[in-house]
Formats: structure tokens, C-alpha cells, sequence
């Protein structure tokens, strides 16, 4: 429907779109049918997609500017990928984060995109960008000159969030984000060190890692336990739009915007172009976490 600017679809139709045999059952559309309600649900505001009666529908009403680009950012054959334009439309999805986060960490959060380049005022050169941020934190930084490398751009960050009280005094929670549009992006997270950044940042106690990725990961995905280890916050494009809607800031105020929407609109005709080819690749698809086997009691030990 997004890619072909579809703007309702029948029950009966979706079957259509599947070979002879391998559309889905009954219950599948049911679960979609759910699924896109209970989505709705979440973020009445910006996520587009309804379902009403036996029709999925794209309301018109709905700003789906951030939902759509983080769609096309999903698609593993899009051009930008293939022709590695990453760096076009990275400080847009590094906006994006930016302020779920500051929708995450409540009223009077801030936050600053750190990601070179960027809007957000950072000094190009990481040593005076490591004492910009902690200038915009009020906090007081370590000795750090010695360890920063002239060709490392962002120390393995891209977004930091934080809501600091009034006293001005350290001790609150700080999130430090790695965003990636890669498709591995299951590795990213050992990007942030936060051992480091207290290092080179007189937070207290460590900082918290995030990943943030546009892509919408299942609940039962495998990757999705495997993150459970490596991030305190894993942001997907669902919970990103969750966070937005429900932060007091739109993106339409900022200056990216009308950026994103072109580049959108751009790349989905592009990607069209590209999917219209007899041959490409296939997207992947998170794997699903297998159930384990029941135990026999009556099987021999070691």
C-alpha cells in the first residue's frame, strides 16, 4: 500500500497478492487485522494505517512523515543502500531518536545529536564536541585528550538524552544512543562504551546504551532476546512513533522536515524502480525464536 500509494485494501484482496496456495489463512488476517488496531491504538497520531470493518486503510488525516521514512529505511533493496547514501539522511533518523528519547525520559529532558555532521551545534572535532556535550550537560569532563583519535567522528555515539534536576548536580540518568540504518545492526550496540564516556564525562555512574533502528522487530524475534544483553533500550520504529506521539514536540517544527518528506517521496519512486527489476535481493526477516524442546525424563544423563 505505501509503496504503491494504495490507499485501501479489502479482506478478500489481500489474498491476491500471494501466489496460488501461499496467501494467508483466516486467522493470519485476523492477527494483522489486530495488529494495525492495536498500533493504531498506540500512536493514534502518526502511525497511518487503520483498520476498520473488513478494509485496512491509510488515513489521510494522519501526518505519516516519520512513519514512512522509517519505513523506506526498512527496505533492504532501497538505492540509498545499495548506493551507500547513508549519510543523507542519518542526521534525520538521528532527529527522530533525539526526541523519542526526550519523550522517554519525561518533562524537562534534553538532548543533543552527536553524530557528525549534524544540526544540533556540535564542534566538528571530537575532543571539543566531548566538551560541548558536557558543557550542555553541566557536567565537568576527565582527561580525555590522550584517548581521542583525530579520525573517530562520534566516539561511538549518535544521540545522548538526559533529564538533570535543578540543583545542577550530577546523578541522573543519562541514555547514550547508537542509531544505525544497517541491516546488521544486531553489533551496533558494542559501539557505545559507557566504561569510556565516564571516563572522558563526569556522569557517576555509567551511562545507559540505547539502539535505535527504524526497522519494526517482532516481539518473538531472536534478535530481540539476543539485545536484551547488550542495550538498556532498544528503540524500533513502533516504539519510536509510540514515543513521538506521545512527546510534546513535532517534527514539523524543526527545519529537517520538509527534507524528510522529499526524500521520502524521492526514494520510494526510486525504490519502485529498483523492485521492478527481474532480480534483487530478498529482505530479511528477524528470525523467530524456535520453542524449546520438552525435556524426557526417562532420557539417559551425562
Amino acid at each position: 500500500m505505501f509503496l504503491n500509494g494504495v490507499l485501501s485494501v479489502s479482506r478478500a484482496t489481500i489474498s491476491t497478492f500471494f501466489p496460488a496456495g501461499q496467501g494467508p489463512d483466516g486467522a493470519e488476517i485476523d492477527q494483522l487485522f489486530a495488529e494495525i488496531r492495536r498500533r493504531a491504538e498506540d500512536a493514534p497520531t502518526l502511525y497511518p494505517f487503520r483498520a476498520i470493518d473488513d478494509t485496512i486503510e491509510i488515513e489521510a488525516s494522519i501526518d505519516s512523515t516519520a512513519y514512512f521514512l522509517l519505513q523506506v529505511l526498512s527496505i533492504e533493496a532501497a538505492p540509498f543502500r545499495r548506493q551507500n547514501r547513508f549519510n543523507e539522511i542519518n542526521p534525520s533518523f538521528e532527529l527522530i531518536t533525539r526526541e523519542a528519547l526526550i519523550s522517554y525520559c519525561g518533562p524537562g529532558a534534553q538532548g543533543r545529536r552527536f553524530g557528525w555532521p549534524n544540526g544540533d551545534g556540535r564542534p566538528e572535532h571530537l575532543g571539543d564536541a566531548v566538551a560541548w556535550l558536557a558543557n550542555e550537560m553541566g557536567l565537568g569532563v576527565g582527561d580525555f585528550w590522550g584517548e581521542v583519535d583525530s579520525d573517530d567522528k562520534d566516539g561511538g555515539i549518535d544521540v545522548a538524552a538526559w533529564r538533570a534536576f535543578p540543583d545542577g548536580s550530577p546523578s541522573f540518568t543519562t541514555y547514550l544512543a547508537q542509531c544505525t540504518v544497517q541491516m546488521t545492526y544486531e553489533r551496533k550496540p558494542g559501539d557505545v562504551v559507557p566504561e569510556k564516556w565516564a571516563s572522558w564525562i563526569k556522569f557517576g555512574k555509567l551511562p545507559e546504551v540505547v539502539l535505535s533502528v527504524p526497522f519494526a522487530i517482532p516481539t518473538d524475534a531472536k534478535v530481540r532476546l539476543d539485545l536484551n544483553y547488550k542495550v538498556h533500550v532498544l528503540l524500533d520504529r513502533l516504539r519510536l512513533i509510540y514515543l513521538l506521539d506521545r512527546g510534546a514536540s513535532t517534527l514539523s517544527s524543526f527545519p529537517e522536515y520538509e527534507f524528510m518528506k522529499d526524500w521520502t517521496r524521492t526514494e520510494v519512486q526510486l525504490t519502485k524502480n529498483a523492485l521492478s527489476q527481474p532480480s534483487g535481493p530478498i529482505p530479511r526477516r528477524p528470525k523467530i525464536r524456535k520453542p524449546l524442546k520438552a525435556v524426557n525424563p526417562n532420557a539417559p544423563r551425562e
